[in-house]
């Protein structure tokens, strides 16, 4: 049986992007919770994952608000991040300046922005940091588009041990999420507790 108990936190997990001793939100966590003083909120949050919290910009004019629509630990000093170049050059600096802060190394993988979406959502069409990782399996989204490549090239560098593959998105992407959306992997223990 497990062990569950309630807390007056709002969180949505997609804003959780976690390695085994960081977890990266967006300060849309601090919206979201207004009414707890924004030290105890990042004391209480390192408290319940046993983490330390870095908190990063949110994207602008994104309403999830979510971390794994922005960047990806792989390592524990390390992480994959949009390339905001072409699309908010402001945005990528702050982003970069938040994490190097904390003494991460950033590296990034490429962006586009298509236009629309299906609903309330923007489109995620050309956010490839919303992958899928079980292990050292990786599932990259596709867009029929040339930066594909580059972006399978970028995590090939980023994660050498992994074996990386695409799947089309599109679609998916459309309706304003992707694979690490529509997704949850749980780490199950082993008999020996590892």
């Amino acid at each position: 049986m497990k062990d569950y108990r309630k807390e007056p936190i709002v969180l949505d997990g997609g804003n959780v992007v976690a390695s085994r001793s960081k977890v990266i939100l967006t300060d849309k966590i601090y919206k979201e919770n207004p009414t707890l003083a924004r030290p105890r909120l990042r004391q209480r949050l390192e408290e319940l994952f046993r983490a330390e919290c870095i908190i990063i910009p949110k994207e602008p004019y994104e309403k999830t608000g979510h971390a794994d629509g922005v960047g990806r630990f792989v390592a524990e000093d390390r992480v994959l991040v949009n390339d905001y170049a072409a699309t908010d050059p402001a945005y990528g600096a702050r982003l970069r300046k938040a994490l190097e802060d904390t003494g991460l190394a950033v590296e990034t993988i490429p962006l586009f922005q298509a236009s629309g979406g299906e609903g309330e959502f923007q489109s995620a069409v050309g956010v490839y940091i919303n992958y899928l990782r079980v292990g050292n399996a990786l599932v990259l989204p596709a867009y029929d588009r040339p930066e594909d490549d580059l972006a399978v090239d970028s995590v090939r560098r980023a994660l050498p041990g992994c074996t990386v593959r695409q799947v089309p998105c599109r679609t998916l992407a459309e309706m304003g999420g992707v694979l690490n959306c529509v997704s949850w992997t749980i780490k199950q223990r082993s008999p020996d507790g590892a």
